[in-house]
């Protein structure tokens, strides 16, 4: 059963997306040119006194990730015309120089979003939501914290051989890396490296109609990846699962149609998120419905909701430390948190468990404080 969530309005508008880096202790919630920081999902801050983020105040920022290797946050968007990135060593009390100018195939000519993860050895990965027409590449790494950045070119459809194709969230269990897609054209393929990045292949989704649109992506650690998206044709939601690192897929949830029945959550723009509480779970926003569809499984799917909930959220974060969601209005931009119902309490004395806590990107072991779940220890 999910745990029940008590949500509370924090009464600070700031934002559209918002991550939780566990390992600086911050949610951070960012849009346009602006970001805003808290250490419980409470109480904000404007960073950099509400002004655009220097040292580029003309870029909109898209996503964050901590790379903790050389110890920097790394914020990447494009100012229209080039793919920026901007870097802080005081998790976000500053940011400096060099203001990293991506490849130009990244962030080109548009106010496109963009995703960013960094894996456990130290190197960034940035994919751009649109790969263009005649373009040799399609997204970027850095090995030294986002200050240098070279290509990757990605296999055919998604390296400007077949025109425009649309790329979407980014997961990663900190070496292997699973991208999602938007494409018209069949069959579904996500993309995948299984060797932090070095080399790509495509992946496929057991599915055989047109329009598939797995947008969102996710890893649970000890499990595997999760693709949630669209059929378009059937207008159902559909979630698939891999347990070998992208290899293969299979169909957790049918694509028979989620709520409001028989219609589909409405994906575009949204995040998937794993959140290590007590049950574990998957959680996601919904462009359609003022709702946080949730799964212990990807299998079945309920919701989280309450009257203080008449947005639409797009993205969630979660911190296992504290037990609670952040969720941004994607309208108002009102930010919301929710404290999920009291744990499990610890294992029996003599009994010693460990598992899997996901932080900033990283998987890192957990000191034996939690049970088990039956999945994933």
């Amino acid at each position: 059963m999910l745990p029940t969530v008590t949500w509370h309005d924090t009464g600070f508008a700031g934002g559209f997306y918002v991550k939780r880096i566990e390992a600086l202790g911050y949610y951070y919630a960012f849009v346009n040119r602006w970001m805003a920081r808290s250490p419980d999902g409470i109480n904000w801050t404007w960073l950099n006194s509400g002004n655009p983020l220097a040292p580029s105040t003309t870029a909109n920022w898209f996503d964050l990730a901590y790379d903790a290797v050389h110890g920097v946050l790394v914020l990447v968007g494009s100012d229209g015309t080039v793919g920026q990135c901007i870097m802080s060593a005081d998790a976000g009390d500053t940011w400096g120089l060099p203001n990293s100018i991506l490849p130009a195939h990244v962030g080109a000519n548009r106010f496109r979003a963009m995703y960013v993860v960094a894996l456990a050895s130290g190197r960034l990965i940035a994919v751009p939501e649109r790969v263009l027409a005649a373009m040799p590449q399609g997204a970027a790494k850095s090995d030294d914290g986002g200050v240098t950045w070279t290509g990757i070119t990605l296999p055919a459809p998604y390296d400007g051989s077949a025109g425009t194709r649309f790329l979407y969230h980014i997961a990663t269990d900190g070496v292997n890396v699973v991208v999602g897609f938007e494409t018209n054209v069949p069959p579904g393929q996500p993309i995948v490296s299984q060797d932090g990045g070095n080399s790509w292949f495509l992946s496929v989704l057991p599915l055989t109609l047109h329009g598939v649109n797995p947008q969102m992506a996710a890893y649970w650690p000890g499990v595997g990846f999760y693709l949630m998206g669209e059929i378009y044709t059937e207008t159902k939601s559909a979630v698939w699962f891999s347990a070998d690192a992208g290899s293969t897929w299979s169909l957790a949830f049918p694509g028979t149609g989620l709520w409001p029945a028989p219609g589909a959550i409405d994906t575009e723009a949204c995040s998937l998120t794993y959140a290590a509480a007590s049950p574990p779970f998957l959680v996601t926003g919904d462009n359609s419905t003022p709702q946080l569809p949730a799964s212990l499984d990807g299998s079945s799917w309920s919701a989280f909701t309450d009257a203080l909930l008449t947005d639409y959220f797009y993205h969630v974060a979660y911190s296992p430390s504290l037990n609670r969601l952040v969720t941004i209005g994607g309208f108002t931009g009102e930010i919301f948190y929710g404290d999920l119902s009291a744990p499990t309490p610890p294992p029996p004395s003599g009994e010693v468990c460990c598992r899997d806590v996901w932080l900033s990107d990283h998987v890192v072991q957990d000191p034996c404080t939690h049970i088990c779940p039956r999945i994933g220890v």
